[in-house]
């Protein structure tokens, strides 16, 4: 009996010193609220009035764990995916595409047309990683680059979906991540990263093609009052031309195949596969952000510039650079926190295939305020205007406006 004793006792500390070791845990935010929301390029306008999810910040769910490996390592892993649908995933304040709204589509050429909105499993983030107790962390996965981080980290609103901030509006900024392997080392005050992403398909007598393979590298400094951080990404996405395919009816009667159409032999021609040009795309990103508390406000400044250069083609549509700044101040009266935030920058990009590029000036703002209910839940009130203007030659002036309220809960 007093063996029997013995052995469970045993067996109970080393289930508690497991237990203890290793760690999993769930967690989410959920944003829900009312959301007025306007589009007009070129004079049309849409808009969408709607109790919808995600106005403030991604509505989302995950899960975390790590594991004592002793020695001071320890291994993690995330598991993270948006819940439903992300609203600003699609507002391209830098360009004139249609934007995906809560499962609805707001275009230049329609009203608000029905979508679908979809889960995916580890969509955010999906990866392990390795840490020791000398500040090394070792990241293989897919998920947030450095270029995301201080996209968020220095949005003085805290909501990267509202209208109004346009580096967060920015999806190639605000949603930029890959799939790598990185590592971070933290240096007393400082935090050095470097990071790689590859993806590479070949076959035999082609060309390599490569998908958002690049590098990464960031610098981030945090004491007290201050923070600030910077980093550069580069990264290339290349395609193979496609031969084009069409049926053609001769003058003469007679009927062949041939790349293109010749309105100069044919009378009736039907493509079969349209020839698309091959691409070589080299983009690169420099992005900085900084942060100081003033204590009775804490101020933000960002800095972000995307340049796209296809080494195949002169001027292709989308090729050229864009700049953009962003100064705000976040001031906590009781418990409120009040956020004012403007934006001004610049797209020097071509917008029609083989014509020079178009310069267009880009500016934004957004003011408004969250109530803090508890450490995990806070209602907010927010308005943002964002407007790319049209130059002469371009008349798809783009402008966004939203006003939304709503609640955030973590858990």
């Amino acid at each position: 009996m007093k063996k029997s004793l013995i052995a469970l006792a045993a067996l109970a500390t080393v289930g508690a010193a497991q237990a203890q070791s290793s760690s999993v845990t769930l967690y989410g935010v959920v944003d829900a609220g009312y959301s007025d929301t306007e589009k007009t390029i070129a004079g049309v306008s849409n808009s969408q009035k709607a109790f919808t999810n995600s106005n403030y910040t991604s509505t989302r769910f995950g899960i975390r764990g790590t594991e004592d490996l002793g020695g001071g390592m320890r291994a993690g892993f995330i598991i993270e995916s948006g819940i439903g649908s992300h609203p600003m995933a699609g507002f391209y304040q830098t360009g004139s595409s249609a934007s995906t709204k809560a499962g609805a589509t707001l275009s230049s050429a329609s009203p608000a047309t029905a979508g679908t909105d979809h889960t995916v499993l580890g969509n955010r983030e999906m990866g392990v990683n390795l840490s020791t107790a000398s500040g090394t962390t070792v990241n293989v996965g897919f998920g947030t680059t450095a270029i995301r981080r201080l996209v968020l980290a220095y949005d003085a609103a805290g909501g990267t979906n509202l209208v109004g901030n346009v580096l967060t509006n920015d999806a190639t900024l605000s949603s930029n991540r890959s799939t790598g392997a990185g590592v971070a080392q933290k240096l007393g005050d400082f935090t050095v990263a470097a990071g790689v992403s590859s993806n590479v398909d070949s076959a035999d007598g082609k060309q390599d093609v490569k998908t958002s393979t690049g590098y990464i590298g960031s610098l981030d400094y945090a004491k007290g009052k201050a923070a600030f951080g910077i980093a550069r990404q580069v990264s290339k996405t290349n395609t193979l031309a496609v031969t084009g395919d069409v049926v053609s009816l001769t003058t003469a009667g007679a009927i062949g195949r041939a790349a293109t159409c010749s309105a100069s032999s044919s009378v009736a021609c039907l493509t079969v596969t349209a020839a698309v040009s091959a691409t070589d795309v080299k983009r690169t990103i420099d992005i900085a952000g900084a942060s100081y508390d003033l204590g009775v406000a804490k101020v933000f400044a960002q800095y972000a510039k995307v340049k796209i250069d296809d080494s195949l083609t002169a001027n292709a549509v989308g090729e050229g650079t864009r700049t953009a700044t962003t100064l705000g101040v976040a001031a906590p009266v009781g418990k409120f926190t009040l956020h004012a935030l403007v934006s001004n920058g610049n797209q020097n990009m071509a917008v029609t295939a083989g014509t020079a590029a178009v310069k267009r000036d880009l500016t934004g703002y957004n003011v408004g305020a969250r109530y803090a209910l508890s450490k995990r839940t806070f209602g907010y009130a927010a308005y943002g205007e964002t407007k790319l203007d049209g130059t002469s030659g371009v008349t798809n002036e783009l402008k966004t406006q939203q006003t939304t309220v709503g609640l955030v809960h973590s858990f």
